[in-house]
């Protein structure tokens, strides 16, 4: 992994950027900006490319860009911001494929390595270096449980959700498999190490399990992202004040962009989770 200097000031570096991409994937990219406030306040938007002004500098409160394709199941270029310097990840179908995308990305931003101001700030910087590598290396990796109904039609769904998220490097769980022990042992030990709960609600209705592992998660401080089908009945106290993605019968796909927004939430709070202080 190598660290660059900071973005200059100039919506040009960005639009440059955006325009690399739409070459190379025929497509406009969709961009996510996460932020994190210097009150510990978090936030995450969708940008449009004509506001691309309003992300320069690249700079805290920004922590992380995302730019991805429009069906969401291609290639993923992110720039995590750590202080003074950028680090760029590039996600792709193989090792070639996500060299290139690294590549035009550096050449578009005119990104040039990262030197370190002085010697006394170089150990502080390391350990920022390495957290951050730590998380994009999958040494502190995204663990989701994946919670549903096991019959046959919502479990046919919970696999595409399952194909979705692991090509967003994500470890996926379920409870679906036999274990000869008590079901909420299972869920407890399920939930263990887990850093967010994917919740699928179709027609077909909930169960008792399902609500139990809900309430399991929501106790423990696991964000919970409900999925629910438009003809479902929706719960809402079970969730409290927490916003559903809905999504048309025998349309999955149309969760992506919302899902795909809650995952890099949740990767911008637990990089800055792990960053040691300074």
């Amino acid at each position: 992994m190598t660290n660059y200097e900071s973005v200059p000031s100039n919506p040009e570096t960005l639009e440059r950027l955006v325009g690399a991409l739409t070459k190379l994937w025929g497509c406009e990219p969709r961009i996510s900006a996460s932020y994190v406030f210097a009150d510990g306040g978090t936030d995450i938007v969708h940008v449009d490319c004509g506001s691309l002004p309003t992300l320069i500098p690249i700079a805290p409160p920004i922590r992380l860009l995302t730019f991805y394709t429009a069906d969401l199941t291609g290639p993923t270029l992110s720039l995590f911001v750590i202080e003074e310097m950028i680090s760029v990840d590039a996600s792709a179908p193989s090792m070639s494929s996500a060299s290139q995308l690294k590549a035009l990305s550096v050449e578009a931003l005119g990104l040039v390595p990262f030197s370190p101001p002085d010697d006394n700030r170089v150990t502080s910087l390391e350990r920022r270096v390495d957290a951050v590598q730590r998380l994009q290396e999958g040494h502190i990796p995204l663990r989701c449980f994946l919670s549903f109904r096991f019959t046959e039609a919502d479990s046919a769904v919970a696999r595409e959700l399952e194909r979705f998220l692991s090509l967003h490097a994500v470890e996926v769980v379920t409870g679906q498999s036999y274990e000869p022990r008590r079901v909420e042992d299972k869920v407890r030990s399920r939930l263990s190490g887990i850093d967010f709960v994917v919740y699928l609600l179709t027609g077909t209705g909930g169960s008792g399990w399902v609500r139990d592992e809900i309430s399991e998660a929501r106790a423990s401080g696991v964000p919970v992202i409900p999925l629910v089908e438009n003809e479902a009945a929706f719960e809402q106290g079970l969730f409290g004040n927490i916003e559903h993605i809905p999504f048309k019968e025998g349309h999955i796909g149309d969760v992506w962009i919302g899902l795909t927004e809650a995952m890099a939430f949740i990767r911008a709070q637990r990089t800055r989770s792990i960053e040691p202080p300074a």
